[in-house]
């Protein structure tokens, strides 16, 4: 085999694995085939029917902090505690308190809720520990706590530099580390990370968001295993 020139040989017990996955025709949106033990398999996603929930973690005026909760799917979750617990929210972005985000913070008080807005970027570590005090010193005890914060910056690789590559990385990555070592020593209820679906459709020009979403999955599921409480994780879907 030769890459940019470079010859590389393989034994020949590793030939006949080698062999399959260099002749692998293009597959759409660059969907993963797996060559194992000799064994070639393609993955599929699967629909599942979930069991009606009976009982929810989520409780009767509730604190809960949501990283990154100020747009999109944090707020709209945000909407949906103040109307079904009257929940107590904390809502940390990145940027300032813009009139938008004031509207959706006066949804969630209309519908029964309470929003407290706090300023820090979910990928510095100090700055989400300044607020995370101000939240407890605000309400006391933190019942949950939801990471939602995303940074899109769509390019190709060919066109991607890795200060953009970084900054899609760096919220996902960095601030769900950060996020769960702030809560070691004070354990809420569950702890939930918002995923994309991006981590199975391969998008293209969305590589490092795609890197984000799959890091984020392997650290839920790492968690999961090993915390006493409940870790949840959600892959997302296209919003609009």
């Amino acid at each position: 085999i030769s890459l940019r020139g470079t010859e590389i040989t393989f034994p020949e017990e590793m030939r006949s694995l080698i062999r399959p996955v260099l002749t692998e025709p293009p597959r759409q949106n660059g969907a993963e085939v797996a060559v194992r033990e000799g064994r070639r398999y393609i993955r599929k996603l699967l629909p599942i029917r979930l069991p009606r929930v009976k009982k929810t973690l989520f409780t009767e005026k509730g604190v809960y902090l949501i990283i990154g909760g100020a747009g999109g799917i944090g707020l709209a979750l945000g909407e949906h505690l103040a109307e079904t617990v009257h929940a107590n929210l904390v809502m940390i972005g990145r940027g300032s308190l813009t009139p938008e985000k004031q509207a959706g913070f006066d949804r969630i008080r209309e519908k029964g809720g309470r929003a407290v807005y706090l300023t820090a970027d979910a990928s510095d570590p100090e700055r989400l520990r300044t607020a995370v005090e101000k939240a407890r010193a605000e309400f006391g005890r933190i019942n949950g706590v939801i990471h939602s914060a995303i940074v899109l910056k769509d390019r190709s690789l060919a066109n991607m530099d890795e200060e953009m590559f970084r900054a899609a990385l760096a919220p996902k990555v960095g601030g769900s580390v950060a996020m769960y070592r702030l809560f070691r020593d004070d354990p809420p209820d569950f702890m939930m990370f918002f995923s994309a679906a991006q981590s199975f459709i391969g998008n293209p020009g969305q590589s490092n968001y795609a890197a984000g979403s799959t890091f984020k999955d392997a650290f839920a599921l790492h968690l999961s295993r090993r915390l006493p409480y409940p870790v949840k994780l959600v892959n997302w879907g296209y919003w609009g």
